[in-house]
């Protein structure tokens, strides 16, 4: 209960102030009931609805850190005007799921990302601590699942980091 209050309360102050939200979502294995609630929490605060456009006026109001999920949940945050920001975890078997997903996410609505110190990929320098500098990896991954080219990735992602936090 206190996290679900401490959940609503970020989400009233990101709608009052018009900045985006970074969001971390993980259900335990097999189940998808915190993605779930999270849905509900987004839609109950007014996300997706007239109070986001007015805050946010088309911009991104929220991130999916680290997504991972099934495409149902991916697809009912992007309904929501959310954005999806993908990791190391990518790269894990039992998240084949996201391979499929990530083909489908708006190419103006996708951010990469190492997680580090956690979530270290295949291919990284040191087997045991990710860092920032890995991320490049995600690119390349993003790229190759996207069919881009890593500098297009780069790009496109350098650009939607811009514009969602207006830097």
């Amino acid at each position: 209960a206190e996290q679900r209050a401490n959940l609503d309360a970020h989400l009233a102050a990101a709608l009052e102030h018009g900045k985006p939200l970074i969001l971390h979502c993980r259900s335990a294995s097999g189940s998808d009931i915190a993605q779930r609630e999270l849905i509900v929490a987004l839609r109950s605060a007014g996300f997706g609805d007239a109070a986001m456009t007015r805050a946010f006026g088309g911009r991104v109001p929220f991130i999916l850190h680290s997504a991972s999920g099934s495409a149902a949940y991916i697809d009912e945050a992007l309904a929501l005007g959310g954005g999806i920001s993908i990791s190391g975890l990518a790269f894990r078997p039992e998240e084949a799921a996201t391979g499929d997903w990530v083909r489908g996410v708006p190419a103006d609505r996708l951010l990469t990302e190492t997680d580090a110190p956690w979530l270290v990929m295949p291919g990284a320098p040191d087997s045991r601590r990710n860092e920032p500098a890995n991320v490049v990896l995600t690119i390349e991954l993003l790229a190759k699942l996207r069919g881009w080219t890593p500098q297009q990735a780069r790009d496109r992602v350098w650009c939607n980091y811009l514009e969602l936090f207006q830097v």
